[in-house]
Protein backbone atom coordinates (compact mmCIF):
# COMPACT_ATOMS: atom_id res chain seq x y z
CA UNK A 1 0.00 0.00 0.00
CA UNK A 2 1.28 3.17 -0.53
CA UNK A 3 0.21 6.11 1.54
CA UNK A 4 0.30 9.45 0.17
CA UNK A 5 -0.57 12.19 3.24
CA UNK A 6 -0.49 16.13 2.55
CA UNK A 7 0.27 17.53 5.73
CA UNK A 8 -2.51 19.77 6.32
CA UNK A 9 -6.22 19.77 6.97
CA UNK A 10 -8.79 18.81 4.10
CA UNK A 11 -6.52 17.10 1.73
CA UNK A 12 -5.75 13.49 1.76
CA UNK A 13 -4.02 10.07 1.34
CA UNK A 14 -3.43 8.05 -1.69
CA UNK A 15 -2.81 4.79 -1.67
CA UNK A 16 -2.15 1.53 -3.28
CA UNK A 17 -2.55 -1.94 -1.39
CA UNK A 18 -0.10 -5.13 -2.82
CA UNK A 19 0.28 -8.45 -1.94
CA UNK A 20 3.45 -10.44 -2.20
CA UNK A 21 4.11 -14.74 -1.85
CA UNK A 22 7.18 -15.08 -0.69
CA UNK A 23 10.44 -14.56 -2.88
CA UNK A 24 7.92 -13.93 -5.54
CA UNK A 25 6.95 -10.18 -6.61
CA UNK A 26 4.35 -8.23 -5.18
CA UNK A 27 0.97 -7.44 -7.19
CA UNK A 28 -1.99 -5.22 -6.52
CA UNK A 29 -4.42 -6.29 -3.94
CA UNK A 30 -7.97 -5.09 -5.17
CA UNK A 31 -10.56 -5.19 -2.62
CA UNK A 32 -8.76 -5.32 -0.20
CA UNK A 33 -10.26 -3.11 2.96
CA UNK A 34 -8.07 -0.16 4.51
CA UNK A 35 -8.98 0.67 8.60
CA UNK A 36 -7.06 3.87 9.50
CA UNK A 37 -7.86 5.92 12.90
CA UNK A 38 -6.02 8.74 14.27
CA UNK A 39 -6.06 12.30 16.59
CA UNK A 40 -7.74 15.29 15.86
CA UNK A 41 -6.42 18.59 15.66
CA UNK A 42 -6.18 18.61 19.82
CA UNK A 43 -4.63 15.41 20.36
CA UNK A 44 -7.83 13.24 20.83
CA UNK A 45 -9.25 10.34 19.75
CA UNK A 46 -13.02 10.89 19.05
CA UNK A 47 -14.36 7.65 21.12
CA UNK A 48 -17.95 9.23 21.08
CA UNK A 49 -19.33 9.30 17.33
CA UNK A 50 -15.71 7.68 16.33
CA UNK A 51 -14.47 10.99 14.03
CA UNK A 52 -11.16 10.27 12.30
CA UNK A 53 -11.74 6.45 11.90
CA UNK A 54 -13.00 5.33 8.84
CA UNK A 55 -12.53 2.55 6.23
CA UNK A 56 -12.65 1.58 2.25
CA UNK A 57 -12.02 -1.58 0.03
CA UNK A 58 -9.01 -0.84 -2.52
CA UNK A 59 -10.27 -0.25 -6.19
CA UNK A 60 -8.93 -2.29 -9.28
CA UNK A 61 -5.41 -1.47 -9.09
CA UNK A 62 -5.55 -1.40 -5.14
CA UNK A 63 -5.67 2.27 -4.87
CA UNK A 64 -7.61 4.18 -2.16
CA UNK A 65 -8.06 7.69 -0.82
CA UNK A 66 -8.74 9.25 2.24
CA UNK A 67 -9.49 12.61 3.34
CA UNK A 68 -8.63 13.80 6.80
CA UNK A 69 -6.05 15.81 8.92
CA UNK A 70 -2.57 15.84 10.15
CA UNK A 71 -2.98 14.09 13.42
CA UNK A 72 -1.07 15.21 16.62
CA UNK A 73 1.29 13.48 19.10
CA UNK A 74 -0.08 13.08 23.05
CA UNK A 75 1.49 11.85 26.24
CA UNK A 76 -1.08 9.55 28.61
CA UNK A 77 0.35 8.15 31.68
CA UNK A 78 4.41 9.52 31.28
CA UNK A 79 4.45 8.13 28.26
CA UNK A 80 5.15 10.61 24.74
CA UNK A 81 2.87 9.17 21.20
CA UNK A 82 4.94 10.74 18.21
CA UNK A 83 2.02 12.13 15.88
CA UNK A 84 1.24 8.99 13.79
CA UNK A 85 -1.95 7.13 12.32
CA UNK A 86 -2.40 3.32 13.15
CA UNK A 87 -3.20 1.31 9.65
CA UNK A 88 -5.19 -2.19 9.34
CA UNK A 89 -5.27 -3.73 6.20
CA UNK A 90 -5.96 -7.19 4.38
CA UNK A 91 -6.58 -8.62 1.43
CA UNK A 92 -8.76 -11.64 0.36
CA UNK A 93 -6.28 -14.39 1.22
CA UNK A 94 -3.74 -12.27 2.69
CA UNK A 95 -2.59 -12.03 6.60
CA UNK A 96 -4.30 -9.22 8.87
CA UNK A 97 -1.40 -6.35 8.80
CA UNK A 98 -1.59 -4.13 11.83
CA UNK A 99 0.89 -1.13 12.13
CA UNK A 100 1.51 2.70 12.63
CA UNK A 101 3.32 5.32 10.31
CA UNK A 102 5.31 8.23 11.60
CA UNK A 103 6.06 11.14 10.48
CA UNK A 104 9.47 12.54 9.78
CA UNK A 105 9.82 16.16 11.13
CA UNK A 106 9.02 15.00 14.98
CA UNK A 107 12.39 13.35 15.99
CA UNK A 108 12.04 15.03 19.28
CA UNK A 109 8.95 13.13 20.49
CA UNK A 110 10.01 10.06 18.41
CA UNK A 111 13.14 9.68 20.76
CA UNK A 112 10.71 9.95 23.73
CA UNK A 113 8.14 7.63 22.59
CA UNK A 114 8.86 3.79 23.10
CA UNK A 115 7.07 2.36 20.41
CA UNK A 116 8.43 4.33 17.48
CA UNK A 117 9.87 2.31 14.82
CA UNK A 118 12.23 4.27 12.53
CA UNK A 119 11.14 1.71 9.91
CA UNK A 120 7.50 3.10 10.22
CA UNK A 121 8.25 6.67 8.95
CA UNK A 122 6.86 8.20 5.88
CA UNK A 123 9.15 9.42 2.97
CA UNK A 124 8.15 13.23 2.48
CA UNK A 125 8.66 15.62 0.10
CA UNK A 126 7.45 18.80 -1.80
CA UNK A 127 4.84 19.49 -4.47
CA UNK A 128 4.54 22.38 -6.92
CA UNK A 129 0.97 22.66 -6.11
CA UNK A 130 -0.12 22.16 -2.30
CA UNK A 131 1.41 20.78 0.81
CA UNK A 132 3.72 17.98 1.47
CA UNK A 133 3.37 14.63 0.60
CA UNK A 134 4.33 11.68 2.66
CA UNK A 135 4.66 8.68 1.26
CA UNK A 136 5.27 4.92 2.75
CA UNK A 137 4.83 1.24 1.01
CA UNK A 138 2.78 -1.74 2.45
CA UNK A 139 2.88 -5.33 1.47
CA UNK A 140 0.32 -7.97 2.61
CA UNK A 141 1.99 -11.49 3.91
CA UNK A 142 -0.38 -14.28 1.95
CA UNK A 143 -2.29 -16.25 4.36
Amino acid sequence: MTISLPLAPGHFHLGQVFTSTSGKRASSACGAVIDLWQTDEDALYDNIDYGYRGHQFTGPGGEFEVSTVFPKGYGILGLVRSPHIHVKAQGAKTKLLTTQIFFPEDAESHARAPRFNPRLVVDLRQTTSGPPVATFDFVLEDA
